[in-house]
């Protein structure tokens, strides 16, 4: 007799039961990895790799024996949110569970449609958040990025921005300290990682701010004369020879400052509006 909509197959509960064997072990590989309190990075990448040859493996070994059901994901049992009173061991473990579960959902033989697309990247976004708290930094980038992958296939732009954005900050926050780590951090500031260029207008007004200011208590002649020539080289460099050198020299970088920052503010503004 068939299942019920709203009851798991016997595909499901089987697949579901190996899901779990494999989430428990790998769980136990977490937990001794944390044990100092902290998962470093490099011990994340192995455990991750560990993960996806255990998904590969429940691929492998399940092949589902006919149609999915149209009306829900396969797997919704495992995606539910967990009580606020559940142990942090069960909810580590519940989220393992959905994550290998939503790349099995994903990846499988058997095609989703859009809306069963749209609600597993919803849930993969949920698990890459809760899996950010836990300190599963990696885990959480690669949630976001399975989410950032299906957001494309729905040509959902900013779905995909907002995942790509949030694994890009993850990463961020997995490395160690270094000149990676600060570059992504100088990225982060200026323009959200390249998600985000707007930000470059909040430094673009500091910038002007601050020129503003420099040339205006360098130039002679009034407050105002300065502010306007200032205002005006950041848009359309112009040099002048009747100036004071510290007045040139503040020009002159302003200028190639401007290049930068409105090059690329327009070149990411042409990426997110075009996506080339």
């Amino acid at each position: 007799m068939p299942a019920s909509p709203s009851e798991p197959s016997a595909f499901v509960d089987a697949v579901t039961t190996a899901i779990i064997r494999r989430v428990d072990h790998y769980a136990e590989l977490v937990d001794a990895a944390k044990a100092d309190g902290r998962l470093e990075r490099a011990e994340e990448i192995m455990l991750l790799d560990r993960f996806e040859h255990y998904t590969a493996d429940v691929l492998d070994r399940y092949p589902p024996p006919g149609p999915r059901n149209r009306e829900s994901l396969a797997f919704v049992h495992l995606y539910r949110e967990r009580d606020d009173d559940t142990s942090a061991e069960d909810r580590c473990r519940a989220l393992l569970a959905a994550l290998m579960a939503a790349e099995v959902e994903s990846r499988g033989p058997l095609r989703l449609t859009q809306a069963q697309n749209g609600r597993l990247a919803a849930i993969l976004e949920r698990i890459g958040a809760a899996c950010g708290k836990e300190g599963l930094l990696l885990h959480a980038a690669l949630a976001f990025e399975r989410a950032a992958g299906i957001y494309l296939l729905l040509s959902d732009n900013a779905g995909r921005d907002r995942c790509l954005y949030e694994r890009t900050r993850f990463r961020q926050k997995s490395t160690g300290p270094g000149l990676p780590k600060a570059l992504l951090a100088v990225s982060w500031t200026l323009c959200g990682y390249g998600y985000k260029p707007y930000r470059l207008l909040a430094w673009v007004a500091i910038q002007l701010v601050v020129f503003s200011l420099g040339v205006a208590l360098t130039v002679p002649g009034s407050v105002w004369h300065g502010i306007y020539l200032s205002v005006t080289n950041y848009l359309d460099p112009q040099g002048s020879d009747e100036l004071s050198a510290t007045a040139q020299m503040l020009l002159v970088t302003e200028s190639y400052v401007s290049a930068v920052s409105l090059s690329v503010f327009f070149a990411l503004l042409v990426h997110r509006w075009f996506r080339i």
